[in-house]
């Protein structure tokens, strides 16, 4: 690994037998083209940021490691005493890219023992360990100003290569000591004058296939011309210029595939909703990774995430502990202008520090979407004793409501977790709602159910999950519940109905079309439609637990005998979807005599392809009346194909004396 600077200045890694190391990790040695300077660097007060700009100047985004064989208890290995030490005392103007902008003294009282070793990481830009070559110079604007790591691309920044020669006999070329793996190269135009210079140039690769392409107008973004290229190992490529032009370039970047081995280490950081800089330790999860030149930022996705993982975190960014961390639920605008960068973080304690954690690249595993981004608050006091909540009820327009509504939590004042958030269902029950009600000073709660007000519920975090209440004579701080992170969404939101008293909750039951929403129960047959009597409650009804006992005393309810049956049917309609599912689990007993005897819940994890469709009759003898099937084969479209023997075998149903035929796969 070496450089060529414009000052002469040639950096390589070597192994202990002196060969260029092909890792990136090695013994530094430093010389000078005309060996004014040569040998080993003292690493004495060497820095991390010094690395970094080492590294960068041999086309690394970072420095992951400094060391010395002192450092690692080691010997130095035989092959540093044929090296003089030919620098010391080295500080690097941070942010470079270039051993130029470091100070150094050549005396020293240094020994081998503290001669440099370097480990580097991250994107490699392999064009700062090539050789350039161009056809002539204009003006001494010379080929390696192309490679000296100077993206400026104005002619008074002395970093952009001229020409004297124009069209095709212009020609810029970059050269290795061996094939090197290719994957892209980049070309930054100038930006001061004569952008269309580039277009009409030609790039030649010539290695593993022989690759030629054409700069034009239209492939060049933001003033970047970009090759992209699979399974090409080359030792050179060149560039030639456009028909009477001369060729100008601000700087060439070749890179190989990228290798997460050497990955850079991570940094993080919290922002507001707005976009700026979260400085009260709470907000948006931002992950910022190490490029070659720049960094890129991210969001953080919540796989495998846990109280380790934020509070290694949170320590990371100068803070004690987390908190509080949630994710899933609410939506900020600035989340969509954001790529997910990282997923599965899980660190092994709490008292680590983050590079003994893993995590995986959302880039290649692709499966991140901004409704699992992290949002963390970070503290300096924590806690896991109970710290107490409030809770109130508020309605469709986030105002407080009376009695029912959407279940909102809030850590108590001092506690450092005063985030409003809902409940998630997981666990949920009619216990743990009288238990909530109580602690809003009801009497009791008469029933809770999951409803969809989207654009409020995203409003919030969800701030607690898995709560249950043994008995309802407790105090919330008695429950047990889950408070940090959750892997809910606010489709399993609480609602939650409380009363000064509490008679049983009662319910009126009808039949829709399962298209058109009409009303049918006087037909006996249709979508069945549970209906809260004390509010405007109102939805289907979920088939767990479901029974032909429970079915009649439904219809009896209509005014009907019997049920002749029940079932489901899939897919659900776009109505369906449109509903809220208001009951689950029903189950009556056979000698039930009223909807109250019959046990049930509000809450539910159903779809509505479990939906109840529900078959009332009049009289006995139409419920127990048989059923006369005959089969048939279909195909995808439900299609006859019985004639040709082969398709999906479904049952044909004639129902009642109508012609009426229903499919039952």
């Amino acid at each position: 690994d070496t450089c060529l600077d414009g000052h002469g200045l040639n950096i390589k890694l070597v192994d202990n037998a002196g060969d260029r190391s092909r890792t990136n990790t090695g013994l530094v040695i430093i010389s000078s083209a005309n060996d004014d300077i040569s040998g080993t660097v003292c690493s004495d007060n060497f820095t991390l940021s010094d690395g970094e700009v080492f590294c960068k100047s041999i086309g690394y985004s970072c420095a992951l490691k400094v060391s010395s064989a002192e450092k690692e208890g080691t010997t130095p290995w035989p092959l540093q005493e044929t090296y003089s030490i030919a620098m010391t005392e080295v500080a690097c103007r941070e942010g470079s890219s270039n051993v130029t902008d470091c100070a150094h003294t050549l005396s020293h009282n240094c020994t081998h023992s503290r001669d440099l070793y370097l480990t580097c990481g991250g994107e490699r830009n392999i064009a700062r360990v090539g050789v350039a070559i161009q056809s002539d110079d204009f003006d001494n604007a010379q080929a390696w100003l192309a490679i000296d790591g100077n993206r400026d691309g104005k002619w008074s920044s002395g970093s952009v290569t001229h020409t004297e020669s124009t069209g095709n006999s212009a020609r810029w070329m970059l050269k290795w000591e061996r094939p090197m793996a290719i994957e892209k190269i980049r070309i930054y135009n100038r930006v001061d004058c004569c952008q269309e210079r580039l277009v009409g140039a030609r790039v030649y690769v010539n290695g593993t296939k022989m690759i030629s392409a054409t700069i034009t107008e239209q492939s060049i973004t933001d003033n970047v011309y970009e090759l992209k290229m699979v399974g090409m190992r080359a030792s050179e490529f060149f560039i030639v210029g456009s028909p009477g032009n001369s060729l100008s370039l601000a700087e060439v970047e070749v890179f190989g595939p990228y290798n997460d081995s050497g990955s850079c280490p991570l940094t993080f950081s919290l922002l507001s909703e707005d976009g700026t800089p979260a400085t009260s330790g709470s907000g948006l999860l931002l992950v910022n990774r190490q490029r070659y030149q720049g960094n890129s930022s991210g969001t953080v996705c919540n796989g495998r995430f846990n109280q380790n993982s934020a509070d290694v975190i949170c320590a990371g960014m100068g803070f004690s502990c987390a908190t509080f961390w949630t994710s899933g639920n609410a939506r900020w605008d600035i989340q969509e202008e954001i790529p997910a960068l990282v997923d599965d973080i899980s660190c092994p304690s709490n008292e680590a520090a983050f590079s003994q954690c893993t995590y995986s690249d959302t880039l290649s595993n692709g499966f991140c979407m901004h409704s699992e981004d992290l949002f963390l608050n970070c503290g300096e006091s924590c806690t896991n004793a109970s710290i107490g909540y409030e809770f109130k009820l508020v309605d469709r327009d986030g105002n407080r409501a009376k009695k029912e509504g959407l279940l909102i939590a809030e850590a108590k004042a001092g506690s450092g977790q005063e985030v409003p958030g809902t409940v998630c269902d997981d666990g949920f029950n009619m216990t743990s709602a009288t238990v909530i009600c109580r602690e809003m000073n009801f009497a009791c709660a008469r029933g809770w159910y999951k409803k969809q007000w989207t654009e409020l519920q995203v409003t919030y975090h969800i701030v607690l999950d898995e709560v249950k209440c043994g008995d309802e004579s407790m105090s919330f701080n008695e429950c047990s519940y889950k408070r940090m992170g959750t892997n809910c969404a606010h489709s399993e939101d609480v609602f939650l109905m409380c009363d000064d008293e509490c008679s049983p909750v009662e319910f009126t039951f009808s039949l829709k079309d399962a298209t058109s929403g009409v009303d049918v129960t006087s037909s006996g047959k249709g979508l069945l439609i549970a209906s809260h009597n004390d509010s405007d409650t109102e939805g289907t009804v979920c088939d767990d637990m479901f029974t032909l006992p429970t079915a009649t005393l439904i219809c009896q309810t209509m005014g009907y005998t019997c049920a002749r049956d029940w079932f489901v049917s899939r897919p659900a309609t776009e109505l369906q979807s449109s509903m809220d599912i208001v009951l689950d689990n029903v189950d009556c007993p056979v000698n039930a005599t009223q909807f109250g005897n019959c046990s049930f819940e509000m809450g539910h994890n159903c779809h509505h392809s479990e939906d109840v469709m529900l078959t009332c009759k009049h009289t006995i003898a139409e419920c127990e009346r048989k059923d006369t099937f005959d089969f048939l084969l279909v195909d995808e479209n439900l299609e006859d194909t019985t004639v040709t023997g082969s398709g999906l075998l479904m049952a044909r149903r004639e129902e009642d004396d109508s012609v009426n035929l229903i499919l039952i796969p």
